[in-house]
């Protein structure tokens, strides 16, 4: 009977796909993991998006067991985890049982040493965990899935990009900046640019990293860098979004003109989606005007904040939000002369500063102390015939608030312990794996440079042993020496590859030092930057021209360039002592 019951359900999905007009995509079959990912979130959920959720699930089952009829366990596998992660993201299929699927699953992929596959799946189950608020395990397995992918290379787990963004993400949360930052960087330096999708969101979490660890100079750089992006996508929204926070970094940065210029450029592009960016905005330039000594227009803007937050789910939607429009509408009140209104006003700010467990302590202390004032009044009333009951009902009542304030103070400090010992075991685990990652990155680069070194020895060598025997040896030899010495030139030129895992190793070795030239000068063109990048590691001339597959007379007239555009004297000295001092 079970045999006859797949036989249907095989059937059906065949034919579900089939009447969907799908085509099984023979060319992605044993291909890599990285084209086959790409077939499976680019071109699948495309193609899958306008099609009920029954045809979605019948072409992703039928594309699973045509994987495991082709042989291709690892489609099988990732046919699976689209599923998966289909049922998480976009409500296709049935969620039930979601973690014990997917547990079974890392199995399966740890027995076959498909390391990939299960960075996948462990970054999805992270999402899962982190969807339902179990964040320790969903750091562990955002912290699990990148020990795998973050040594792979874009071209080969496109998805770097994208889950460096979402491991970034969860520090930011939890405002950790600069650990967000750091992660966030690595997911843009990964493949800047490709995607407009995750760029945006990408480029605009950083530069809030920036801005509220007031790297201002930094997340000014940022925020202009998303800003034209979106200006070049004409994508309005984002303009928006980003015009905000140049308002909040022109505030911080007390050039209140600037500020008031950017949110209005965020109004006009947002005027008909009253987000709580704009509500944020509002709240801002109402403490501007107030400084400005235009009190009625801020009073003004601080309601319009308050009514978009009770139209976004009011006070406790946003405790970041609440208490800057509540403590912009107490100063507004106040300026104008209301200061009930101001008050009231000011103590909802201040609550909203709070974090939900210290409110609920709160409430309970506060039910305590209300227990307490009633207990002394009604002793107060019936002071002589009840008062051996009262003092009874008022020691109970104390030793109730002392047995919860102690309760809640034991809670209070077992969570922070497992809190700090968490971050702290996560730290250890982060220093050990960044050392290991400078130290394998260090090796790795010197033997590139060593690489480079050889092959050029080689070549001089070649060279000068042609030209020793050029005038003994026959046409035909002497054209075929010629030949082998071209070749060899052009096998010493770093190729975008070789160059692209240069400057990796690169970065990870002399981590900042572009950032730190790029202060000291502004306007280089990339050819002088890897002329810079290669001087740093000590190449001569001759192996720098190599390298580059360029003259060394091109060499020189590069680094007389550099001299003048830096100010310095014209001797190899003077450049190499600049870059030494980056």
């Amino acid at each position: 009977m079970r045999v006859i019951s797949f036989i249907l359900f095989f059937l059906f999905t065949a034919c579900a796909a089939r009447a969907a007009g799908y085509v099984y995509p023979e060319r992605i079959l044993l291909k890599s993991y990285g084209a086959q990912w790409t077939y499976r979130y680019e071109i699948l959920l495309e193609e899958l998006k306008d099609m009920p959720d029954t045809q979605k699930v019948a072409i992703l089952a039928g594309l699973e067991r045509w994987a495991e009829q082709k042989d291709d366990l690892r489609l099988r596998y990732g046919m699976q985890l689209v599923s998966l992660s289909a049922a998480l993201e976009r409500n296709i299929g049935d969620t039930s049982g979601f973690e014990k699927r997917i547990s079974a699953l890392l199995l399966k992929l740890t027995e076959e040493g498909m390391d990939d596959l299960k960075a996948e799946a462990l970054h999805i189950l992270g999402i899962y965990y982190w969807r339902a608020e179990r964040y320790p395990e969903s750091f562990e397995k955002h912290i699990a899935s990148y020990n795998i992918y973050h040594k792979f290379a874009f071209s080969s787990f496109p998805a770097k990009p994208e889950y460096l963004r979402d491991f970034g993400g969860r520090y930011f949360y939890f405002k950790d900046y600069t650990t967000a930052a750091m992660y966030i960087k690595a997911g843009y330096l990964a493949n800047p640019g490709k995607k407009d999708g995750y760029i945006f969101t990408l480029l605009n979490t950083l530069s809030l990293c920036y801005l509220y660890t007031d790297e201002l100079d930094t997340a000014e750089y940022y925020m202009k860098k998303v800003y034209a992006l979106a200006e070049r996508k004409a994508d309005t929204t984002w303009m928006g979004i980003v015009s905000g926070n140049m308002g909040m970094l022109y505030h911080k940065l007390n050039k209140p003109d600037e500020a008031l210029y950017w949110f209005g450029q965020e109004i006009g592009s947002l005027r008909n989606k009253a987000s709580m960016n704009v509500a944020n905005s509002y709240a801002v330039m109402a403490e501007i005007y107030i400084t400005k000594g235009a009190k009625e227009k801020a009073l003004e803007l601080a309601r319009k904040a308050y009514e978009i937050l009770q139209a976004n789910g009011g006070f406790n939607s946003n405790q970041r939000a609440s208490s800057l429009i509540y403590l912009g509408l107490a100063k507004a009140s106040a300026a104008n002369g209301d200061m009930t209104s101001a008050y009231h006003y000011l103590d909802s700010g201040m609550v909203a500063k709070d974090s939900i467990s210290r409110k609920a302590n709160a409430h309970i202390l506060t039910g305590v102390g209300h227990k307490m004032s009633a207990s002394q009044r009604l002793m107060e009333q019936e002071k002589y015939d009840q008062e051996a009951r009262n003092y009874k009902l008022l020691r109970n009542v104390l030793i109730t608030a002392i047995v919860l304030i102690v309760i809640i103070a034991i809670l209070v400090y077992n969570r922070q312990r497992l809190k700090h010992k968490f971050y702290r075991q996560q730290l250890e685990a982060e220093k050990r794996h960044v050392e290991t990652e400078l130290q394998v990155a260090t090796q790795q680069l010197g033997g590139l440079v060593g690489n480079i070194t050889e092959k050029n020895d080689l070549i001089e060598k070649f060279t000068a042993e042609l030209e020793r025997l050029r005038g003994h040896l026959s046409e035909e030899k002497l054209y075929q020496a010629d030949e082998t010495l071209t070749h060899l030139q052009r096998a010493n030129v770093i190729t975008d590859e070789e160059w692209e895992r240069f400057v990796q190793m690169f970065h990870k070795v002399h981590k900042g030092f572009t950032e730190r030239l790029n202060e000291k000068v502004r306007g280089l063109s990339p050819i002088e930057m890897k002329f810079i990048m290669l001087s740093k590691m000590k190449l001569s001339t001759n192996e720098i021209a190599s390298a580059l597959g360029v003259s060394p007379e091109s060499v020189r007239l590069n680094r007389k360039r550099l001299h003048a555009k830096l100010g310095l004297e014209e001797t190899e000295s003077s450049l190499a002592a600049f870059i030494d001092k980056i």
